[in-house]
């Protein structure tokens, strides 16, 4: 099967993966927020949505490359005062 615009290797395909609509920064954050709570391993942050997948060995987040610089130190900020701080990739 095979769905326009997915990567071949997408957890998508598999069930493992899923772009939340997320309209605002806050809303995204509240998202985040959430996932972490509930060990979701790999969040990437986008300008209209959140995507969520499981399965990496270790959590990881990402950030869309034209996702402001102010909103991700905002996200860094909140994940490193975390007990288990989480690789971020900014």
């Amino acid at each position: 099967m095979a769905i326009a615009g997915a990567a071949l290797r997408s957890k998508h395909l598999t069930g493992e993966a899923a772009d939340v609509v997320a309209k605002s920064h806050a809303e995204r954050f509240a998202i985040l927020k959430l996932a972490l709570k509930y060990g979701i391993t790999g969040i990437g942050i986008y300008s209209k949505h959140i995507h969520l997948d499981v399965g990496h060995d270790e959590p990881i987040i990402w950030f869309e490359k034209e996702y402001p610089t102010s909103l991700r130190a905002e996200i860094a900020l909140y994940i490193r005062q975390q007990p288990d701080s989480l690789p971020l990739l900014i």
